[in-house]
């Protein structure tokens, strides 16, 4: 009876050290504990490359299944150090791995065309960069997780440009629009419009200084024409209200104002 029992002991400890090994997978060349090795595991994910202490470490290649795979430094089992990613969509990403995560320099180029080149931090686009979309449009400046945020500057296709902060990747705060045709606004941005304080020069030499709202010269301001005529006072959508008419005294070169 006893010696029944050892042997069934003794069965069942070699069907269980079976069952682990099914589960961890099997090494196909080579030396998958230490050395240079090609290992498979049960779901068949397949690494080539080196081993120690039965870890991938060193200089690899692990394909996944669904076809994504990365090839580059491993340290214990963890990507590590300089590599590439390249999912099965056709998305690549060449730079810094810590602890298995995107996270210092590196570029990551989209299926679609789009392109990024700069800092990241766990696997989210985060410190200085630069965004080129595929359509030409650029933004270089500040990311926090993924978000254009901070200093920056926006290049649009057709040469206009925005340079100043943004957050939450829309302009806010202050900033500088130039347009291709020769205007100019600076002053403050609210959810990506003009909002706030800010000076609006137009190429031909006219400004208007004062509030905005949504885009609009909206409340109080002047609009001074590039002879030096024009209006102070209130504004709504860009039309002037009610205030003051701007003159210039041509003899001595000094505004005169007019009740209006």
């Amino acid at each position: 009876m006893k010696r029944g029992l050892k042997v069934l002991w003794f069965l069942l400890l070699m069907m269980s050290a079976s069952t682990v090994f099914a589960q961890e997978g099997k090494c196909i060349v080579g030396g998958c504990h230490n050395g240079w090795g090609v290992y498979e595991d049960v779901d068949g994910n397949r690494y080539k490359g080196d081993f120690s202490d039965g870890e991938m470490s060193g200089d690899g290649k692990l394909v996944f299944v669904n076809g994504d795979q990365y090839e580059g430094e491993f340290v214990d089992g963890i990507r590590e150090g300089v590599g590439s990613f390249l999912w099965a969509n056709g998305d690549r990403y060449e730079g810094e791995f810590v602890n298995g995560m995107r996270t210092g320099k590196g570029v990551f180029i989209w299926a679609n065309g789009d392109r990024y080149e700069g800092g990241f931090a766990n696997g989210a686009k985060t410190g200085k960069g630069t965004f080129t979309w595929k359509n030409g449009e650029r933004y270089e400046g500040g990311f926090v997780n993924d978000s254009m945020t901070g200093e920056g500057k926006f290049f649009w296709v057709n040469g206009d440009y925005y340079e100043g902060d943004f957050v939450g990747g829309k302009r806010a705060g202050r900033g500088n629009m130039y347009w291709v045709n020769g205007d100019h606004y600076e002053g403050d941005f609210v959810d990506d419009a003009r909002t706030g304080i800010g000076l609006f020069t137009y190429a031909n030499g006219s400004y208007y200084e004062g509030d905005f709202v949504d885009g609009e010269q909206t409340g109080r301001g002047k609009f001074i024409r590039k002879n030096g005529d024009g209006y102070e006072g209130d504004f709504v959508n860009g039309i002037f209200q009610n205030g003051k008419e701007v003159h210039v005294d041509r003899s001595e070169g000094d505004m005169q104002f007019e009740g209006f």
